[in-house]
C-alpha cells in the first residue's frame, strides 16, 4: 500500500463555487499534477514540537478527475502542517454546517489536488472537505473538467479568452491579479478585456440570474442592470409573508446600482432594513422610497 507524504493546507468550502472561490480553484487546479475525489478519514498526531501530522486514508475513490499516478483506495496521504489555524492561513473563515442531521444525511465527498514534488514525494496543493454530493457534481466536477483543457494552452491570447469563457461559463468573475498579468502583456486594456460575443453571453447569463457576472456587464449594460434590480426589488416589496433573507437581498439590490453615501438618509435607511426592531410598516415605507428612487433614476436618463 502507497504512502504519500504530502506537505500544504486544506481549503474548507461548503457551499457553491462562489467568484473568490472559483479563482481559489482555478490556482489550485493549476498547481496540480493530481486531481482526485473521495471519501477520507482523517487521524492527527503531534510530529514534533512545531508541526502536527495529520494522514488521512482514502477509503472510497469517487473519481480521478485528473492524473492520479496510480492513486488507489485504502492509500494513506499525510500532510505536515503547522500550527496555525487553516482558515486564518487562507484569510477566510471557515463556513459550518448549521444542521448535522441534514449534512450527514446527504452523500458527500472530498477534493485533493496533488503536485508531483520528486520521484518520491508528492505535495498537498490543497483540499476541499465534505463538499456535499449534489454541489460536488453539479459545480465543483464541471468546473475543474472545464478548465483542465486550459491549462494545456499555450499561447497566452487564446488562454485568456478560453479562460474568461470558463469564468462566464461557471458564474464567476477574475480577481485583479489575472486582469493585471494580462495588462503587463499587453493582451487586453483597461477598457476593452472582452469580445462581443463574450459580453453578449455574460449579459443574457446575468439578466437569467447569474449576478456574479455583474462586474462583466455594469459598464456597458446599466440599463439592463438597473432593470433587472428594480423587477426583483418590486418582487420583494411585493412578498406576503417576506423574511429576512427578502430585506438583505433588498439592500444588496440597492448596493448593485448604487452606494448611498455614508452618513446619508438613504445609507440610514437601508441599513434599517435588517434591523430587528424595524416594524414592517417602516420596512414598506423604506421599500417604497428605494423603488421610486431607482424608477425616478431610470425616467431621468432615458435608460428605461
Amino acid at each position: 500500500m502507497k504512502k504519500l507524504l504530502l506537505v500544504g493546507v486544506s481549503l474548507f468550502l461548503l457551499d457553491s463555487v462562489q467568484s473568490q472561490h472559483l479563482s481559489d480553484l482555478r490556482r489550485m487546479i493549476l498547481q496540480s499534477d493530481v486531481i482526485i475525489a473521495g471519501k477520507t478519514s482523517h487521524n492527527m498526531v503531534l510530529y514534533n514540537d512545531y508541526t502536527k501530522l495529520l494522514s488521512f486514508t482514502v477509503g472510497k475513490l469517487d473519481k480521478v478527475i485528473d492524473d492520479a499516478a496510480g492513486f488507489q483506495v485504502g492509500d494513506t496521504v499525510k500532510v505536515l502542517q503547522p500550527f496555525r489555524d487553516l482558515s486564518v492561513f487562507w484569510n477566510q473563515e471557515k463556513v459550518y454546517i448549521e444542521n448535522v442531521e441534514e449534512f450527514v444525511e446527504e452523500p458527500y465527498t472530498d477534493l485533493h489536488f496533488i503536485r508531483r514534488d520528486d520521484a518520491l514525494n508528492f505535495v498537498s496543493v490543497g483540499s476541499i472537505y465534505s463538499v456535499e454530493w449534489h454541489k460536488y457534481k453539479n459545480h465543483y466536477l464541471p468546473a475543474i473538467e472545464k478548465f483542465l483543457p486550459i491549462t494545456r494552452i499555450g499561447d497566452p491570447e487564446d488562454r485568456y479568452a478560453k479562460t474568461i469563457d470558463w469564468y462566464i461559463e461557471c458564474n464567476g468573475y477574475p480577481d485583479d491579479d489575472f486582469f493585471a498579468f494580462y495588462k503587463e502583456m499587453g493582451i487586453i486594456t483597461d477598457s476593452i478585456y472582452l469580445s462581443e460575443s463574450q459580453s453578449a453571453r455574460a449579459r443574457e447569463k446575468f439578466m437569467h440570474g447569474s449576478e456574479k457576472l455583474l462586474p462583466f456587464i455594469r459598464e456597458d449594460f446599466p440599463a439592463d442592470v438597473y432593470s433587472y434590480y428594480l423587477k426583483k426589488m418590486r418582487e420583494i416589496r411585493n412578498k406576503r409573508n417576506p423574511e429576512w433573507r427578502d430585506w438583505y437581498d433588498f439592500t444588496r439590490c440597492i448596493e448593485n446600482i448604487w452606494s448611498p453615501p455614508y452618513y446619508s438618509m438613504d445609507y440610514y435607511l437601508k441599513r434599517q432594513l435588517t434591523q430587528d426592531y424595524t416594524s414592517e410598516y417602516d420596512r414598506n415605507r423604506i421599500m417604497d422610497h428605494f423603488i421610486s428612487k431607482i424608477e425616478t433614476s431610470i425616467e431621468e436618463t432615458g435608460s428605461k
